[in-house]
């Protein structure tokens, strides 16, 4: 009989640590599934940053509080007067130096609320920057170029600047710079942006295509890397038009450094080797002409575009 008990007995607690072993397993498996998400989300937020050009992104943009997102009051707004009323309570705009944040300026100070909205606004180093607190989010709304808000379907165009909101016309003008050491090269890049395949890259962006000069020569026997500075807008239109150039001229690399045109011609000022730099706003290329930094007779008006005011997409 005890014989029994003890089998029975035994059994029991056989049976007892099986039920805790496959709980514990259990347990521990969940816990392990759960690590790979949190690894996914580090990965995203640590490479994130990537998208926005290190030049500008330290030193001049004014950081989103965390706590900082849009509301549902983004999508009342529908014009650039809501910007000094209670629909907005923050709004990103590009700096002082930066084309974009220049044009912003002039659309809110001929609608008088420049400085009604100051103490709104995240100020952004380029207009890559603005479309970006936009879209994700992280503010109601932003200012940027037509062509831009076009890139993303995480944004919504909600008003247009009419020419009247503004005095300075948006125009970009692209010119040989002196000290180049790649002339001939650099000519015939900038006579390929006047070819048609060019002006279909630039219209599909949605530029307003502007130039009216016949190209001259658009092949180089040159063998050399070709520095181009250019506006952060200009990036993806650019980037094809630079892979068309290179079939055409397989001996030279082009290389973009794209980032706000107030940067760009601080840094060809402090000597950066650039060959070409093409500007979203005239006052950086006419600062460059007065300084004697352009190639005499290559500054020529490429390209239009317009001003909007986006929200996040709904």
């Amino acid at each position: 009989m005890k014989r029994i008990l003890n089998k029975c007995t035994a059994l029991a607690l056989a049976l007892t640590l099986a039920t805790m072993l496959t709980a514990c397993g259990s347990s521990a498996a969940s816990q392990a599934a759960t690590v790979p998400a949190e690894t996914t989300v580090s990965a995203v937020q640590s490479t994130a940053p990537a998208s926005v050009p290190e030049t500008t992104a330290a030193a001049t943009a004014t950081p989103v509080p965390a706590s900082a997102t849009a509301t549902s009051a983004s999508i009342d707004i529908a014009s650039f007067e809501d910007l000094a009323t209670d629909k907005v309570s923050l709004i990103a705009l590009g700096n002082s130096d930066v084309p974009v944040g220049q044009y912003s300026e002039e659309i809110l100070t001929t609608l008088g609320i420049w400085d009604k909205i100051q103490s709104k606004v995240s100020f952004c180093g380029n207009v890559k920057e603005v479309l970006s607190q936009v879209s994700m989010g992280s503010v109601d709304c932003g200012i940027v170029y037509a062509t831009d808000a076009a890139t993303t379907d995480k944004v919504s165009v909600v008003a247009t600047a009419s020419a009247d909101m503004m005095k300075t016309p948006v125009v970009y003008p692209a010119a040989v710079l002196k000290e180049t050491g790649n002339s001939e090269a650099a000519q015939a890049f900038l006579n390929f942006l006047l070819t048609d395949e060019a002006k279909g890259a630039f219209v599909k962006a949605g530029f307003t295509y502007l130039a009216d000069k016949t190209p001259g020569e658009t092949k180089t026997d040159a063998s050399c890397t070709l520095n181009i500075f250019a506006a952060a807008s200009l990036t993806e239109s650019l980037t094809e038009i630079g892979d068309l150039f290179m079939a055409e001229n397989p001996n030279v690399e082009v290389v973009f450094n794209f980032d706000s045109s107030g940067t760009l011609e601080k840094q060809i000022e402090s000597g950066a080797a650039a060959d070409l730099f093409f500007s979203a706003a005239q006052k950086q290329m006419t600062a460059l002409a007065d300084g004697g930094y352009l190639m005499d007779g290559s500054k020529t008006d490429l390209l239009g575009n317009e001003v909007v005011l986006i929200v996040p997409a709904a």
